[in-house]
């Protein structure tokens, strides 16, 4: 799989691990800001097929790690709109990899030269207790 900042990204949710048998993620490096899980049963090897629950296509550019909480994985995403970007926030259902929701978090009408290893869509979510 590509860098996430390539155009057809694609959203890799693993059968063990993040979302479907852990805790909730909300933020970056996990509940207690440590990037430790209390699930000892994580995969450590995965490929296109193995330890793979669900795919899906992720529009715009972006960075962020995903975070869950709530039944959802959240990512964010820069898509261009006209000269500027919209900054969106996405989740996917953590069972079946449906986007369940598709939030602008604000929009840039004049966008400055990025970095090429970077996109507008770099920090990470941060979900409230209700893992919105």
């Amino acid at each position: 799989m590509g860098p996430l900042r390539t155009g057809a990204t694609i959203l890799l949710v693993l059968a063990v691990g993040i979302g479907l048998r852990a805790n909730d993620w909300p933020e970056f490096r996990g509940p207690t800001g440590q990037g430790h899980a209390d699930d000892a049963d994580v995969a450590l090897t995965w490929s296109e097929t193995e330890h793979v629950a669900w795919k899906a296509p992720v529009p715009g550019l972006g960075w962020s790690s995903p975070v869950v909480a709530g039944g959802r994985l959240w990512v964010t995403t820069a898509m261009p709109e006209g000269a500027g970007s919209s900054l969106r926030l996405l989740a996917y259902d953590v069972a079946t990899g449906e986007n369940t929701r598709d939030v602008e978090v604000f929009g840039i009408t004049e966008v400055n030269p990025l970095n090429p290893k970077n996109s507008l869509a770099s920090p990470t979510a941060v979900l409230d207790p209700d893992g919105e």
